[in-house]
């Protein structure tokens, strides 16, 4: 059996603990339902990024952003998005979402109009999250 490869991205402020909180919950619940998971690394240096971006990008069939208080202002931030949907108009990606983890809803609009959007309502139920509308 082939494990779905995912690519968690965030752009956080490293020193939310909400954020790093959701982080690590939505990287073990992915996990444990038997996800391989990728994320990019903040120590790995920009000249070093985008071919990681490209290996690893490309090999995983989901894509789900983070969307934190940080925003997704950063250039990383937008190399990944740009290099997201790409993918996905291609093919490789099978589907992109967007989890917002702020407490009023998306704070930005929804990168492109294929990609599903949810709130993490920092709840204990079901996993926490529910769709946008």
């Amino acid at each position: 059996m082939v494990l779905p490869r995912i690519w968690l991205s965030c752009a956080a402020d490293g020193n939310d603990q909400q954020e790093v909180a959701l982080m690590l919950q939505l990287i073990s619940a992915l996990r444990n339902a038997g996800a391989e998971v990728v994320s990019e690394s903040a120590a790995l240096p920009d000249e070093q990024f985008l071919a990681f971006l490209q290996r690893e990008l490309a090999a995983c069939q989901w894509f789900i952003l983070v969307q934190t208080s940080h925003g997704m202002r950063s250039e990383r931030e937008q190399l990944v998005l740009q290099k997201a949907r790409f993918y996905h108009e291609e093919g490789s990606l099978r589907g992109a979402f967007l989890v917002s983890a702020s407490l009023d809803g998306l704070e930005e609009p929804v990168p492109w109009p294929e990609m599903k959007s949810y709130v993490y309502t920092g709840i204990a139920s079901r996993a926490g999250f529910s769709e946008y509308h």
